[in-house]
């Protein structure tokens, strides 16, 4: 059988879940701006980007919302509106070195059905994300939210469910450094649709890819040699 490399677009999805909670139980005070961006569904909120330049990211939504260009009502769907987030992983990655190796280990399923010989490899990812609002009021809430929920070991850490195979793997992930905030103002210097305000911020995604294949272990095992005697007093006794 054939091994299987679990994918890293798992970990972006899972990232996206961890932003969109950092917005989760806020109280509704502020900017309009903001109270409207807290009540509105996830889906037209937080956004997995396919670029890293801010200022092209915020001018495409911006762009959409005036209903200009290809992308606006797309679909049928209305377009987004601001604020948005948008996170975009950079390509490339590196070999984490906070987890050691572990190549051709066993591994059972929580149902313990079924096993797995697998490796498991940390890795490093750099992301990028952005925020976007028409009001600099707005804009300082949505980083002050990240940042307090994110400060926290707990909201740091999170799991990437994995598919390897037919097998749901569990996968341990988290945002390094988190106490270390730095965004840095990524506003376009002109827009036709008014001013927009945006700041982006980068870090770093510790966690681990799994390659294996599902294995058969047998129900009996035939034991030859002088182990035999071993076995046969032991039950015995």
């Amino acid at each position: 059988m054939a091994n299987d490399i679990t994918e890293l677009q798992a970990v972006d999805f899972a990232l996206g879940a961890v932003i969109s909670n950092s917005f989760n139980a806020l109280a509704a005070n502020g900017p309009e701006n903001y109270k409207a961006f807290l009540g509105r569904p996830i889906k037209e909120k937080v956004f997995r980007a396919e670029h890293e330049d801010a200022g092209a990211l915020v001018r495409k939504i911006a762009n959409a919302e005036k209903g200009e260009g290809a992308d606006a009502g797309s679909a049928g769907q209305r377009p987004p509106v601001l604020p948005v987030v948008a996170y975009f992983r950079k390509p490339g990655l590196s070999n984490g070195d906070e987890h050691a190796r572990a190549l051709n280990k066993i591994a059972w399923s929580e149902t313990l059905l079924a096993s797995l010989q697998i490796s498991m490899l940390p890795v490093s990812l750099e992301y990028s994300m952005t925020f976007a609002a028409w009001d600099k009021p707005t804009l300082d809430k949505m980083q002050l939210a990240w940042y307090a929920f994110v400060a926290g070991r707990r909201n740091s850490r999170f799991i990437v469910p994995s598919l390897n195979g037919s097998e749901i793997l569990e996968i341990p992930a988290k945002l390094l450094d988190p106490k270390t905030i730095m965004f840095m103002d990524s506003s376009p210097e002109k827009s036709d649709v008014g001013r927009i305000y945006s700041v982006s911020t980068d870090f770093t995604i510790n966690t681990q890819v799994i390659m294996g294949e599902a294995i058969t272990v047998p129900d009996e095992i035939e034991i030859h040699g002088i182990a035999t005697n071993y076995i046969i007093r032991t039950w015995e006794g």
